[in-house]
């Protein structure tokens, strides 16, 4: 049985310049299938639901996988692409979603309620991650599990951390460019080399007291420019402590 021809119209209808295009277009003849078996049906409508505007990433990236399942033969972008309608990258980007940690899932499909504002006149407003900022944070939940960390009641470094970066770019309402810089910056961060830990000894390059001045030659590398005036003077002190003598050695 050949793909439903809807696709070819719901495209018409997206790529329809003026009014009255759109109205040529939004409706199509059609034809009663008798002989449809239960595969067919459900095939038949996985694909129209792909096309529904309405739907959300999370929701078209599952059908998207069911659909496959039941049709081997989609086993490219390309081949996905041409049975449903949609643009290669997205059937890429909605395949990646698919495989996505379930805390960015989450994200896409409840995300956060923004309580109502009485005083500014706003409702409740529900807000969930888009297709590309999902993946965004699916890049960072990557990164961060190469990483690891401790669980905690069964949740790692990685779950926690990206799920209140989420929260904090609902309720903030970042966009694309905000989550890209701040996953960047995170990432770049995990790749940055630790901070070396002291060994117990002290920092200064030299030591000087009433009875003694100690100089730590293997940390003279890191000094600075104050304490090399520092030390200068210490020396030129005891240079002149050893060209003044007392009367009585004389």
């Amino acid at each position: 049985m050949p793909y439903p021809s809807s696709v070819s119209y719901r495209r018409l209808q997206f790529a329809a310049k003026t009014e009255e295009d759109k109205r040529k277009w939004a409706a199509i003849p059609a034809r009663e299938l008798t002989h449809v078996d239960d595969e067919q049906m459900l095939l038949l409508g996985l694909t129209e639901n792909l096309l529904r505007a309405d739907i959300s990433p999370l929701d078209a990236a599952l059908g998207l996988v069911k659909l496959r399942k039941l049709k081997p033969a989609l086993s490219t972008a390309a081949k996905s692409a041409e049975v449903t309608g949609l643009q290669v990258n997205k059937v890429t980007r909605l395949l990646r979603l698919a495989d996505s940690p379930e805390v960015v899932q989450k994200g896409d499909q409840e995300g956060i309620e923004l309580p109502a504002d009485a005083k500014n006149g706003a409702d409740e407003e529900e807000r969930t991650l888009d297709l590309m900022g999902a993946l965004e944070f699916t890049r960072l939940y990557d990164a961060l599990s190469k990483k690891g960390g401790k669980r905690s009641n069964g949740e790692s470094r990685a779950d926690k951390q990206v799920a209140g970066a989420i929260a904090h770019a609902l309720k903030n309402n970042w966009g694309l460019r905000e989550i890209t810089r701040y996953v960047d910056r995170t990432i770049a961060e995990l790749a940055s080399p630790a901070p070396k830990k002291a060994r117990g000894r002290p920092a200064e390059p030299f030591k000087k007291t009433d009875q003694e001045l100690v100089i730590y030659y293997g940390r003279l590398e890191a000094i600075t420019a104050a304490q090399r005036q520092s030390l200068l003077h210490a020396l030129d002190e005891l240079q002149r402590m050893k060209t003044k003598r007392p009367k009585n050695q004389r």
